[in-house]
């Protein structure tokens, strides 16, 4: 039984728009976890950890006051905890 190409072509097109709509249904019905509660439990002074919360942070399109306060954590750790201005720098 030979079938001729445009039902071929339409047997794979109709296989894969049903693959396709399973793999949707599977993802919108998956629970995804809360952006917050990872964050929370990934402060800790573990670097992986600290590193996996800066990713998470870099990826949400609003960032939140906890991912505020790790950048500017971050940043203190990589830039030094230098709190004194240039005025002060300054000798008379």
């Amino acid at each position: 039984m030979k079938l001729p190409l445009p039902v071929w072509i339409a047997i794979v097109a109709a296989a894969f728009a049903l693959v396709l709509s399973y793999a949707l249904a599977i993802r919108v019905t998956t629970p995804q976890p809360s952006e917050s509660g990872q964050l929370a439990a990934a402060s800790a002074s573990t670097p992986n950890s600290e590193r996996e919360a800066l990713h998470r942070c870099q990826l949400m399109a609003q960032p939140d006051d906890a991912c505020r306060r790790l950048w500017a954590e971050n940043r203190r750790h990589f830039l030094g905890d230098d709190t004194t201005s240039q005025e002060d720098r300054q000798e008379p």
